[in-house]
């Protein structure tokens, strides 16, 4: 089985090596991504950093709270269930 871990040490190792793959990964992560048999929802954003000796990126895990879209849903009658990040997840993890 392949979590999302693995795919994340594989993307890295195969950036650090191949120039062109990292800035295909950097411009286009979705692509890079579908070419390797995940997709990802339109509505998931998907960012890629590259780590600078005068940056420092800070990921703050998701909250319980719910976006602008999820409470339009939610008002409008709709049920949020969150089901976007699962099926991301699920893809990730069953890869390979």
């Amino acid at each position: 089985m392949t979590t999302e871990k693995e795919i994340r040490d594989h993307l890295i190792a195969k950036a650090s090596g191949d120039e062109r793959f990292r800035q295909e990964l950097i411009s286009d992560p979705k692509g890079v991504l579908r070419d390797i048999g995940v997709s990802v929802p339109d509505s998931i954003s998907l960012h890629v950093h590259e780590e600078k000796s005068q940056a420092f990126h800070l990921v703050l895990p998701v909250t319980d709270r719910l976006s602008e879209t999820e409470l339009e849903a939610t008002a409008g009658g709709g049920v949020y269930t969150d089901q976007n990040r699962r099926n991301l997840r699920s893809q990730l993890i069953n890869l390979g």
